[in-house]
């Protein structure tokens, strides 16, 4: 059984003309990988969560408004190096023990995310396992990020957060991660980097409860158990046919036949990765022990949806 999670996300495309990212005199991206020597403190974390969390206001025509309270890039460094730290220490595939909140895509909407702690809890009174897609498409996805990091650092038992396709470089250096940056900020590009840099260490898949696989995307032909998930390396940013690729963009496709002689993926619409079928899903399940697949990636009105 396949669980699908609220995203805002449309259907996406990898175009050929895209291209490796870059820093702004052409050196790769590898160049600019320089760490903060002083790391975030506790107690610099949870003022700027604070911040974060109270950084909302109402305008005179009733809306809410994001005020902007990352204006010290020399602070956002450190709490990447912080969290970094915190990431490498975590393995590729989570285990994560009930209960706990799933959550789908936030793609930069600030105010969603605040209302999900709101009506659910904040850590470290509730636990959350975040499925990926931070950033990109909304407004603020600079702030979605760093509160996620913040509580990452603070409550590092009690936020879990997953890897996202728009966490790849190739993807959110043209759906507005990057932009956003470098319109914020002088050396916004560099920051860009950093970012980056911390994506690559995400973890892809997390078992709940020991009986649910969670991950962004889907399946993979390549999966034929967990360890297959676990010996994944990291740092990586995944471009090729590979199972973090599909990890990250597969997707479920209800029309696709069932047959005994059926093959369980085809290619997918989105010119990456793959569509699986509901014996893909079944056979997934019998040879992992497991009782449900929980993903992200895909609109779904009611907020979640089951196939």
């Amino acid at each position: 059984m396949v669980f699908l999670m609220q995203s805002s996300s449309s259907v996406e495309n990898i175009g050929s003309e895209t291209k490796i990212p870059s820093t702004t005199n052409g050196s790769p991206i590898e160049s600019a990988r320089e760490i903060s020597s002083q790391i975030l403190s506790d107690k610099e974390a949870n003022n700027l969560m604070i911040k974060l969390f109270n950084c909302i206001t109402i305008d005179s025509r009733n809306r809410k408004v994001v005020n902007d309270v990352l204006q010290d890039i020399n602070v956002i460094e450190r709490m990447i190096a912080r969290s970094k730290e915190i990431l490498q220490k975590e393995c590729t595939l989570l285990e994560i023990a009930v209960p706990v909140n799933i959550c789908g895509d936030i793609h930069g909407q600030y105010v969603d995310l605040l209302r999900i702690f709101q009506q659910c809890g904040r850590p470290p009174y509730e636990r959350y396992l975040f499925m990926g897609d931070y950033i990109d498409r909304g407004p603020n996805s600079l702030e979605v990020i760093c509160l996620l990091l913040l509580l990452k650092i603070l409550f590092p038992a009690k936020i879990f957060l997953l890897r996202g396709n728009h966490e790849c470089s190739l993807i959110n250096q043209a759906y507005g991660f990057r932009d956003e940056l470098e319109e914020r900020f002088q050396n916004g590009d560099l920051l860009w980097i950093k970012f980056q840099d911390l994506f690559n260490w995400l973890p892809f898949a997390a078992r709940v409860g020991k009986r649910i696989l969670c991950m962004h995307g889907g399946l993979s032909p390549k999966m034929t158990n967990l360890d297959a998930l676990r010996h994944l390396k990291r740092p990586v940013d995944p471009i090729d046919d590979s199972i973090e690729v599909d990890l990250l963009w597969s997707d479920p496709d209800t029309k696709m036949s069932n047959g005994p002689n059926d093959p369980n993926f085809g290619p997918s619409l989105r010119g990456i990765s793959h569509h699986f079928n509901q014996s893909a899903v079944l056979a997934a399940c019998q040879q992992c022990k497991l009782d449900f697949i929980v993903r992200a990636h895909q609109v779904v009105q009611a907020s979640i949806t089951i196939n």
